[in-house]
């Protein structure tokens, strides 16, 4: 194995063409002396032998070449776009991420919810940044920013593991050509086996009793009567047979995950993983004899001769059947240590994927993470620790303008005339935060805060089929804050036209006592919005930045900066000029204003 390794450093291209030049020498050497070789009388035994070398060549480079293979993909996929790497086709993705999140979310590491993943643009983000090389890779990926408050400990070292794939190149191909051993395959997750209730057959004592008799109709045909053997050999195939027909569709499910499984296993050079290789020792030989010829719905589906002799044989002697069950048996026996190889994989190719990300980024920072000032409660955000950001951008915004901002306790309120930034703003905070938090760099010159829950009202929409106006969904996620900041875990809450779905004078009360109960609880609130009421009502509170735009003869400007203030401009009638609305509708709007 060490010299298929070394052997995997030198170009596939060369590797393929050696190991059939010594398929062929091997082919030739045999085909040669073998029909000739008695007319050099002992000396024939002696180049029969000699066939061994060749042989001994293409069992090392057959292993040689699919390690070379993977460290070219290795290569290649390091400085990839999640959405241009090659993959296989999956028809249930979203389902087995759906599934792992639901089985492993942990609501005290900050989860954050469906709406805020949405608001904050987290799927594209999160495509962009997959270059996971597995399928337990791209759940833990998922999970990993899922979790916006991972224990201290779990963050530094993923901070540490991803410093060190991103700068040393040497354990960053290694890492990733293991990885990219144990691979994908087309709708297989091993967490559909490893967190679901799958036990062993009760009939399994059968499965070994037909055995038993296939070997026991061997030895009669042998050694007792060869009619009286061939006629058992035949009632137990036939026999074993319909057991095998019974059984294998069940089997054949569950046979792509294990073989994904069956690699994980047997993975080398990941870090964290030799030690549970060991604790889930006899896994390999349960699995090889499993994988080998694996089973199909219908044993005439094989593939060529060899494959389906051998499966006929694994038949008559339930191999599958047995070593299937035994594979179960020991999942269940040893769960919680196959769940932490796959979650210690995953987790591996998830970082491995985050470093690729902040590599292809021009500007990011390693992020610092403040603890509560002294003397306050566990968990309490202290006052003097605030969300500080130098230079911070949207990482999906091309040529996105970096802005600077110092927001402390109880939050701010930002005001702008419309496309100004003030929603692109909003979720560039939430998404600094996450990765800031989750994978220990922002997307920044600076990035320091303490550590924050975050959760987010931008998106709004009504509910037809529940009967939800866009007010009453709003109204209903506004509480739900309320709801969360009683709770000991700072939070960031990040708005966006708080109560926009009804009257001005109602919006604006509401609004008003809205923010100044907020501002009594341990939270961070960002509230975007174009009515500067709002603002002056909150203004001995709150903090105050605007953004704005600059409108001339060829139209409306913008500098996407944010400032100190409140806005004094606005651009909802100019729009209106701009997309051509007719001008009686724009002098009278006009004339309304004054």
């Amino acid at each position: 194995m060490r010299v298929s390794n070394r052997l995997a450093s030198l170009r596939p291209g060369v590797l393929k063409f050696s190991r059939t030049t010594a398929a062929i020498a091997t082919i030739a050497i045999v085909a040669v002396f073998g029909s000739i070789g008695y007319n050099y009388g002992p000396a024939f035994y002696w180049y029969m032998l000699s066939a061994i070398v060749p042989a001994l060549v293409y069992g090392v480079l057959r292993r040689a070449v699919p390690l070379a293979n993977a460290r070219v993909r290795a290569r290649k996929r390091w400085m990839s776009h999640g959405p241009t790497v090659e993959r296989v086709p999956y028809t249930q993705f979203e389902v087995f991420r759906a599934n792992y999140l639901e089985t492993t979310r942990n609501a005290r590491h900050g989860y954050v919810d469906d709406r805020t993943w949405r608001d904050l643009g987290m799927d594209e983000i999160h495509d962009r940044v997959d270059v996971c090389f597995t399928i337990a890779g791209r759940n833990e990926l998922a999970r990993i920013l899922r979790h916006a408050l991972p224990p201290s400990q779990l963050r530094d070292e993923r901070v540490e593991l991803e410093e060190r794939l991103r700068t040393d190149d040497d354990a960053r191909t290694r890492v990733a050509q293991s990885l990219s051993a144990i691979g994908e395959e087309r709708d297989a997750d091993p967490a559909s086996v490893l967190w679901n209730d799958v036990r062993r057959d009760s009939l399994f004592p059968m499965f070994v009793s037909m055995a038993g008799f296939a070997v026991v109709s061997i030895v009669l045909t042998a050694a007792v009567d060869v009619t009286l053997g061939v006629i058992a050999m035949l009632v137990v195939f036939v026999t074993n047979l319909w057991i095998y027909y019974r059984k294998a569709r069940h089997i054949s499910i569950d046979i792509p995950a294990l073989r994904v499984l069956s690699r994980m296993v047997s993975a080398r050079d990941i870090p964290g993983v030799d030690e549970l290789r060991r604790e889930v020792s006899g896994a390999e030989r349960a699995f090889r004899w499993l994988l080998t010829g694996a089973p199909s719905p219908s044993p005439t589906m094989s593939g060529d001769i060899t494959e389906a002799v051998l499966l006929y044989v694994k038949i008559f002697f339930q191999i599958d059947l047995i070593a299937y069950n035994r594979i179960i048996s020991l999942i269940d026996r040893k769960r919680d240590r196959f769940q932490a190889l796959y979650q210690t994989i995953g987790s591996i190719d998830a970082v491995y994927a985050l470093a690729s990300y902040r590599a292809r980024r021009k500007r990011t920072c390693a992020a610092t993470i403040c603890a509560a000032g002294s003397g306050s409660p566990d968990g309490e955000l202290a006052a003097e620790t605030p969300l500080v950001l130098d230079g911070a951008y949207h990482p999906l915004v091309p040529k996105a303008v970096p802005n600077s901002v110092t927001i402390g306790r109880p939050g701010a309120i930002i005001t702008g005339t419309n496309m100004a930034g003030k929603s692109t703003f909003l979720r560039t905070v939430g998404i600094n935060v996450l990765f800031a938090q989750a994978a220990g760099y922002a997307f920044a010159l600076e990035y320091r805060a303490p550590r924050l829950a975050v959760m987010s009202s931008i998106e709004k929409h009504d509910d037809l089929s529940s009967g939800k106006s866009f007010y009453f969904d709003e109204a209903e996620r506004i509480y739900r804050m309320i709801e969360e900041v009683g709770t000991d875990t700072p939070m960031l809450l990040l708005i966006d036209e708080l109560l926009s779905g009804t009257n001005s004078l109602e919006r604006e009360s509401a609004s008003i006592a809205i923010l100044h109960y907020l501002a009594e609880r341990n939270a961070v609130t960002l509230a975007a919005t174009h009515d500067v009421a709002i603002a002056h009502g909150v203004s001995d509170r709150y903090a105050l930045h605007y953004f704005t735009d600059q409108a001339d003869a060829s139209g409306l400007t913008f500098d996407y900066r944010i400032h100190e203030g409140v806005v004094e401009t606005r651009n909802a009638i100019e729009l209106l000029r701009l997309i051509g609305y007719p001008e009686d509708v724009i002098t009278t709007a006009l004339e309304r204003t004054k």
